[in-house]
């Protein structure tokens, strides 16, 4: 049984009956009613048919019985204050049995707005004039689910768009808790595996996300959206072949695919489309070292443990003072990367070292406060690094196919069913 009870109060012949019936039935602990001003006489023909007159009621009162908004705004205020009395939506009824049409219609929209789930009317055998006959009343209950589960799929797909896959799966328990019927609950769980398979993927958890990806069996359950994944899930094929190259061979040449480059790319301008420019061009710093470790990779060079007999012998002595006694092994950072491939007459070493641009971009990156400063990133630094970074990627790779790579890495979009 609801605690709180909502009436909308007419005018009509008889309606003191609906209303009392109403009551009776709810047994409410706090009533507010919604009246017009002509509407509010019919108040104590209420507590003649209810044989009491009820205590602590609220009225909110209407100037307008025509206007569906003022209406719907009495509502909505209705519903705020049984709520400051600790209230929540699934405690509260709303009875739209009486009043004007803009009445019953803006109570409504009301607490449909603020996600009631209890909607009542009384019914009954009619008159000639089509009035409920005084004797033959019934209380009907209605629980507006599908309404309710609408909002909720369009804001799933709303988030989904801009990568707050988190929230979108928050919204699926919700939605979880309500939904009983078996077709329902298919479509629940493909979705769910959907988002989680965007999730990890954008967390780099890219074998989840291929699992998720293959326990959906058919899109067709998915019946509230439409969304194009074939291109994704071939990228996210291919990135995990090259991947599982590398686990097996142990080629070095193997570790660091096109797909892996391009997913870091991508994924930084997620993070940029969320205003988040210090997670994005933090991702940039790593797309650029891992270009220097790619193109050491062809030369058998491992920027993590050098093997100095891979590395020309007039260089040998300036990398053997990296050396670190911590672990005996000779690790390179990024700058020294690219020196040493400049100093290998390499291209890609050539550019970044002339680059003084370049290297002032990633300088900001390291004044961020997730680096090792306290300035944040604006979004001005992370174009400026993407770009250069673009540029150093076309150099490494010209021949890397980059409309088909990107389209294939840029997650698709969830659209609501036409």
């Amino acid at each position: 049984m609801p605690r709180g009870l909502i009436l909308s109060i007419g005018t009509g012949s008889g309606v003191e009956n609906a209303i009392a019936k109403s009551i009776r039935q709810s047994n409410p602990e706090h009533v507010v009613f919604i009246a017009s001003i002509q509407s509010i006489p019919t108040l104590e023909k209420v507590w003649v048919a209810l044989g009491k007159r009820l205590e602590g009621y609220e009225t909110l009162t209407v100037k307008d019985e025509g206007d569906v908004e003022e209406c719907y705004l009495a509502a909505i205020d209705s519903i705020k204050s049984l709520q400051k009395k600790g209230l929540s939506s699934s405690e509260i009824a709303l009875d739209f049995t009486s009043g004007t049409k803009a009445m019953s219609a803006g109570a409504v929209l009301g607490g449909s707005a603020l996600e009631l789930s209890s909607f009542v009317y009384v019914g009954g055998r009619r008159d000639e004039n089509g009035r409920v006959i005084t004797g033959t009343e019934r209380l009907l209950s209605l629980d507006p689910l599908e309404p309710w589960i609408d909002r909720r799929v369009k804001l799933i797909a709303t988030l989904f768009n801009v990568y707050q896959f988190r929230s979108c799966l928050k919204l699926f328990d919700e939605i979880g808790e309500r939904v009983r019927g078996a077709e329902g609950v298919k479509e629940l769980d493909a979705g769910r595996k959907l988002v989680e398979a965007y999730d990890a993927w954008d967390k780099f958890e890219h074998r989840a996300a291929q699992n998720r990806f293959q326990e959906i069996t058919s899109l067709s359950l998915i019946r509230r959206w439409t969304i194009d994944w074939g291109k994704n899930r071939e990228y996210l094929f291919g990135l995990l072949r090259d991947k599982d190259a590398w686990e097996k061979e142990k080629d070095l040449r193997q570790r660091f695919s096109k797909f892996l480059l391009f997913d870091l790319l991508l994924n930084a301008d997620r993070r940029a489309a969320e205003g988040k420019f210090d997670d994005a061009v933090g991702r940039l710093y790593r797309l650029t070292e891992m270009l220097a470790q790619a193109q050491l990779a062809r030369h058998e060079i491992d920027s993590s443990n050098v093997d100095l007999n891979k590395v020309p012998e007039n260089l040998r002595s300036d990398l053997e003072v990296l050396r670190t006694s911590r672990t005996s092994k000779i690790e390179l950072p990024l700058f020294k990367s690219y020196e040493l491939l400049s100093q290998m007459g390499e291209k890609l070493g050539d550019a970044f070292v002339s680059d003084r641009h370049l290297q002032n971009y990633l300088t900001t990156r390291n004044n961020s406060i997730l680096a090792h400063g306290t300035e944040p990133v604006k979004e001005k630094d992370y174009r400026e690094l993407r770009n250069a970074c673009v540029k150093l990627m076309l150099l490494e790779r010209p021949e890397y196919e980059w409309q088909k790579l990107t389209n294939g890495g840029k997650f698709a979009s969830l659209e609501m069913t036409p």
